[in-house]
């Protein structure tokens, strides 16, 4: 009768490890590793994927730019809702948009690195510095945009405005020398209701009466 090891050598670690209990059999003559932990420590290091730390040229680059921001690009989507006005009922068709901003982290992370890489590709290569600047002009225009026509929700638009392009209320907004924009919060949200009015009536907002 072949007597069956209590003990083995985790082949990650090397630390010697005793059988549990619970495991025996098949399972226990299988079993290299201690813990899970190093199972899947193991298991990262024999991956065969590697992220690509080495820049593969302008072409290369250039194709996944165009690729990714093609991908990112707002997605219109059909929706019936039923309506119903005094004893007529109503088909109302409404196009809601999903939205998909690009971001220079998105970007990253489709070509398999960290945005850390990427900016250090940006240090040597112009094209990799120009494709940044394009993802966030790209970003900026679609927010200022689709903001004031009132298909972004205007308060998050407003929020990635501040935070990621510097534009402030009540400020000058300023990027690389150029003012960007000169409205205040005010006159955007006058501007953004204006437009949301616009598109509910279907045609012009005529002017409002004066008081006497």
């Amino acid at each position: 009768m072949t007597k069956v090891l209590q003990t083995k050598i985790c082949q990650n670690c090397g630390k010697e490890f005793e059988r549990p209990r619970t495991v025996y059999g098949k399972r226990w003559k299988n079993r290299k590793y201690c813990t899970k932990k190093c199972r899947n420590e193991a298991a990262t290091k024999n991956s065969k994927f590697k992220p690509p730390t080495t820049y593969k040229g302008k072409a290369w680059f250039e194709k996944n730019l165009n690729k990714y921001l093609k991908l990112r690009e707002d997605v219109e989507n059909q929706k019936l809702r039923q309506e119903r006005r005094g004893d007529k009922p109503y088909q109302i068709y409404e196009y809601p948009i999903t939205v998909k901003l690009p971001t220079v982290e998105g970007f990253a992370d489709f070509i398999g690195v960290t945005k850390t890489t990427l900016y250090n590709w940006a240090k040597e290569h112009a094209e990799v510095k120009g494709g940044i600047d394009k993802i966030i002009t790209e970003q900026l225009t679609k927010l200022i945009d689709n903001g004031l026509q009132g298909t972004y929700n205007s308060t998050i638009a407003k929020l990635i405005l501040s935070s990621n392009h510097g534009m402030r209320e009540g400020i000058d907004a300023m990027m690389g020398g150029k003012i960007l924009n000169k409205f205040d919060d005010k006159q955007i949200d006058r501007i953004i209701d204006r437009l949301a009015r616009r598109k509910r009536g279907g045609g012009d907002i005529p002017s409002e009466k004066k008081s006497n």
